[in-house]
């Protein structure tokens, strides 16, 4: 029989295990020599053959971290606990949470359709990664709107999203962690972090991308329908050179030259589109574009670059939440072109932001995030014109880097 513990950080539980299943009757003992566990009495088991473990809270310094120190551990299968103990001593010290280390990044000029990236480049020492996961949600306001509530998700160090939007992503990593000490004590944590990347790309993206597309297209149903000699070929090698002008333009601030080889693309396509939306560019009567040729259903793949951008109508406010004890809420504004939210604490938990005529009914949006450190729901909501409320649960000191964003449409 082997019974040991296991600390849990996150939780402030410890948790106790038998391998193979056994009743256990135990007594534990905090740094300070205090019983503060005693399950010795028939009927009151520190494990039950049916469950193989149990879960009890652990002692909290003043700073609500786990008490450290040498804990001692008594057990036995005899009730009462008047044979075949076993005492096995655990020196907890405390030990170093890996800092996650997670970032977003994204491509407007990634063909076709823009890529976004969130990569975890955290450090985990010692420690070892039981469980992670990365998820990354859409900007909200999306038409089509992607597939609910996230796009995608994985258990690898990357997500690479092929799809992009312009707005505000937000990318969430959450890793379980453990550690084994020499003593054979199981320290385990479960972390998160998350990001929000705002996305704003260069509104000629979309329709260079869409030009390219319809190209493309125009010359592969030619190669569908049996063609030797495909049409557009000249003018789809003249687009891919112009586009790799427009990406080095880009690259080099020179927007003006970037505008160019932007509108030489768009341009060829109005060369072809004719022939795209009618023939698909079939040389015989035999072959049909919309079974075969393939333009039809072209236009329903989302093309979400710089769907809701500022460019399309909205102003935004994004910023970090923080509040401790009677005061108002601070802000770190990343960004704002909405104006001067002035932000005052209401009552307990209940936060005002401020800014006259700015939230008008209709046109405005706005969500936050629930804290990391925390875990307390938060939510935000417009009172009238003037006022958006922030709420903690009827809680101060509650808000700690909490993202909230806010958007007034035009």
């Amino acid at each position: 029989m082997a019974t040991n513990l296991i600390f849990n950080l996150s939780t402030k539980k410890y948790q106790g295990t038998t391998s193979p299943s056994a009743t256990i009757y135990a007594r534990v003992y905090d740094p300070a020599g205090n019983l503060i566990l005693d399950k010795s009495a028939l009927g009151n088991a520190f494990i039950t053959a049916s469950t193989t473990s149990a879960f009890y809270n652990l002692p909290l310094d003043t700073s609500s971290n786990v008490l450290q120190g040498s804990y001692t551990f008594e057990y036995s299968t005899v009730a009462g606990m008047g044979s075949g103990v076993t005492t096995d001593v655990y020196n907890f010290l405390g030990v170093d949470i890996a800092c996650l280390e997670f970032n977003v990044t994204n491509d407007c000029n990634f063909y076709p359709n823009g890529q976004v990236t969130a990569t975890d480049t955290t450090n985990y020492g010692d420690w070892t990664v039981t469980n992670k996961s990365i998820k990354l949600y859409f900007p909200n306001g999306l038409s089509p709107a992607p597939i609910a509530p996230y796009i995608e998700t994985t258990t690898a160090s990357t997500l690479v999203v092929n799809t992009l939007a312009t707005g505000m992503w937000t990318a969430i990593l959450t890793t379980d962690l453990s550690i084994t000490q020499n003593d054979n004590l199981v320290v385990i944590t479960e972390l998160s972090k998350t990001l929000n990347h705002n996305v704003a790309c260069n509104a000629q993206l979309c329709s260079v991308n869409n030009a390219l597309d319809q190209i493309t297209a125009a010359y592969a149903a030619d190669v569908a329908c049996g063609s030797t000699t495909p049409r557009y070929a000249q003018e789809l090698t003249l687009a891919n050179a112009y586009y790799t002008q427009y990406q080095i333009e880009r690259a080099c601030g020179d927007t003006l030259a970037a505008a160019a080889y932007a509108e030489k693309i768009t341009n060829l396509v109005g060369q072809t589109s004719s022939s795209c939306g009618g023939s698909c560019g079939c040389s015989g009567s035999s072959c049909s574009c919309d079974t075969t040729c393939g333009c039809s259903g072209n236009d329903a793949t989302p093309q979400w670059v710089n769907n809701t951008s500022s460019e399309s109508g909205y102003k935004s406010y994004v910023a970090l939440m923080s509040q401790t004890g009677t005061a108002a809420p601070t802000a770190v504004e990343l960004e704002n072109s909405l104006g001067n939210i002035v932000w005052t604490r209401n009552s307990i938990g209940v936060y005002y932001g401020t800014l006259t005529g700015a939230f008008q009914s209709a046109k405005t949006f706005a969500r936050v995030n629930s804290s990391v450190n925390f875990g307390a729901t938060v939510s935000c909501y417009r009172l009238n014109d003037n006022v958006i409320v922030l709420t903690s649960v009827a809680s101060d000191s509650q808000l700690a880097n909490n993202p909230i964003e806010i958007r007034v449409y035009n």
